[in-house]
């Protein structure tokens, strides 16, 4: 006997549309569905790998998924819940990242009697984080420096770049808010605090062929990058400034 899901399910990515999805990065699904158990449902990629492992009794390999589902309740500002467990108007909102990028087979499954039976599904295309990274950081440097620089010349460009295009975390200070319009790479959401800048500050030194590191400022959990050049130690601090991440009005998404 063919085993059919009780209830009707239809599946949007919620991520902003000018935004990439990446592997190792939330990606936000709303799962518009008439089933009011949230519990009777789950989502499956058919992804799993095999993982090598070690106990007492010696070596010996298992089957992974590849995803994983992020527990974040209620948790965005520009989104209406009408109840627990990231229920929204005719649905629910679910978050997953991948390890690995590539086109992804996403399932909803709906638990019918002891059966687990596949409702509705789409194609997720994950691109991959490191690789539009290095892309990013690249495009940039051709942006603002040149051959005739110092290399602390060109990280101050970089520098005045971040401060320039980037805002203060919206999620990280007083009275702030969590949209899921933010979720995102950051060099796409252009929001970040001073212990994303003190990395963007390190991976560009990393491209420049420099070690970096964080340095504690020693107020209030600041920090910012160390870098050094030449065996001399030079200080780079591309926070933006906190009032540039202030916000008061947004828009509801769902």
């Amino acid at each position: 006997m063919d085993v059919k899901a009780k209830y009707n399910y239809e599946l949007k990515i919620m991520n902003s549309k000018d935004k990439n999805l990446y592997n190792n990065s939330k990606v936000v699904i709303y799962v518009k569905t008439n089933n009011p158990d949230p519990n009777s449902f789950k989502a499956d990629c058919g992804t799993s790998r095999l993982v090598k492992k070690e106990d007492e009794s010696g070596i010996f390999y298992t089957t992974e998924d590849e995803f994983q589902e992020i527990i974040n309740v209620n948790v965005y500002d520009d989104v209406h819940y009408t109840g627990k467990n990231n229920a929204v108007a005719g649905g629910y909102l679910r978050t997953y990242t991948w390890d690995t990028p590539g086109t992804k087979n996403f399932t909803i499954q709906e638990k019918v009697g002891e059966t687990w039976v596949s409702a509705a599904s789409i194609k997720i295309q994950i691109h991959d984080a490191e690789q539009a990274e290095t892309q990013w950081v690249q495009n940039v440097l051709a942006e603002v420096t040149n051959d005739t620089m110092t290399k602390d010349e060109k990280l101050e460009k970089v520098r005045g770049y971040v401060l320039e295009n980037f805002k203060y975390d919206r999620n990280n200070e007083n009275g702030s808010v969590y949209l899921l319009v933010d979720v995102g790479i950051y060099w796409e959401r252009k929001y970040i605090d001073c212990w994303d800048a003190s990395d963007i500050m390190c991976r560009f030194a990393k491209e420049l062929g420099l070690e970096g590191r964080w340095t504690y400022a020693g107020y209030k959990l600041h920090y910012y990058a160390t870098i050094t050049i030449d065996g001399e130690d030079y200080d780079y601090d591309a926070c933006p400034m906190s009032e540039t991440g202030w916000t008061t009005e947004w828009e509801y998404v769902l």
